[in-house]
């Protein structure tokens, strides 16, 4: 499956022409075209493609669509089957009218035999729309907990940033937010799943299990400079956590969720020589606090220096994360000040592509 970036927003093409667009890590996906400018209404050269496509995946998931079904209806049958929902074409009249019953939508409306089928089928999909689970709170604790984890599961990405960026490098304000803020507007706000925002009692139970379920993104540039024989400046010796990743972990600690976090995965740049003629590695670092691992998963810059600025990097943190694992025995917690340790032990190590350094 093929992934990409288009203005900020991230699709996967699935079929020839046919691409799931999301807004957000938690939403579901748009199959509608978007050209370089966002346009939704695809050239006459891709409109061929993508109904066909379209068409092709709808059948593999059960929905019967005539020859003769428009984009746009192939657009709200492609959504409604991303939500499981039935496609109510293949029901039988019978089926139609005890769903009707079923779910008291015939107020108002004397539904018989002779009911047409268009008004039944209009009558469920439009409840769909609106659907009411009013019990939901009388479930048991633990059954609410699974249906959490299985809302986290459909995550388009288990891997975020809460602060994403635009692709100038700008915040991306997210569509949640308080209606009533008084913060700047250059503020962000973390970008978090729309359930945790619909009522208190199922924000206290969700959140902890949204910390737990995620992989949490974090990005350090690290720099050890030395003199060379022309001259020129050193790079200055520094590390630094970007503003995203210092927001992430304070939230986590003032909301009082660092004890669920289980796994982040760290992009790290890491720059030594001169400020004239400085070497770099990119690589990126799955650290599983479930069982005390640090992975690397994957490299911008693969060679023997990476390997060894890894490998390096690993040592020097390596009796940190111990630290962390032996707070609790589930997994291990999290705290701010394991960032600036991090910071500190990598600033005291020497340089990273150096094997013999500070070892």
């Amino acid at each position: 499956m093929a992934s990409d970036q288009t203005n900020g927003i991230q699709y996967n093409e699935i079929l020839p022409g046919l691409r799931k667009y999301y807004d957000h890590y938690w939403s579901l996906p748009s199959y509608i075209w978007r050209g370089p400018s966002n346009t939704v209404i695809p050239p006459m050269s891709y409109r061929q493609n993508w109904a066909h496509s379209a068409r092709q995946l709808l059948s593999e998931r059960g929905y019967s669509v005539p020859p003769s079904t428009g984009d746009h209806m192939l657009h709200k049958l492609l959504e409604r089957s991303e939500r499981y929902l039935p496609h109510y074409r293949s029901c039988t009249p019978v089926e139609l009218r005890t769903f009707v019953a079923a779910r008291h939508l015939s107020e108002g409306i004397a539904i018989t035999q002779h009911t047409r089928r268009s008004t039944l089928e209009r009558l469920l999909a439009e409840a769909d729309e609106d659907p009411m689970f009013e019990r939901f709170l009388d479930l048991p604790p633990e059954l609410r907990e699974l249906i959490y984890e299985y809302y986290f599961a459909n995550s388009q990405d288990r891997t975020v940033d809460l602060w994403p960026k635009h692709t100038d490098d700008q915040d991306l304000q997210p569509s949640i937010m308080p209606s009533e803020t008084t913060q700047p507007l250059d503020t962000s706000f973390a970008d978090l799943p729309p359930l945790l925002y619909c009522y208190h009692q199922v924000r206290a139970e969700a959140l902890p299990v949204f910390w737990k379920c995620f992989r949490f993104s974090a990005k350090l540039t690290a720099a050890h400079g030395s003199e060379t024989g022309n001259g020129s400046a050193a790079l200055t010796d520094r590390v630094d956590w970007d503003r995203s990743t210092c927001q992430t972990f304070r939230l986590a600690h003032v909301t009082g969720m660092s004890d669920y976090i289980r796994s982040a995965q760290i992009h790290i740049i890491y720059y030594w020589g001169s400020s004239v003629d400085f070497d770099i590695s990119i690589f990126t670092l799955d650290v599983d606090l479930r069982h005390g691992t640090i992975t690397m998963t994957n490299t911008d810059t693969p060679d023997s220096a990476t390997d060894t600025v890894v490998a390096r990097l690993r040592t020097l943190v390596q009796p940190l994360l111990r630290v962390i694992m032996a707070r609790l025995i589930d997994g291990g917690t999290l705290q701010l000040k394991d960032g600036k340790e991090v910071m500190k032990l990598i600033m005291g190590g020497g340089c990273l592509a150096q094997a013999s350094a500070g070892v």
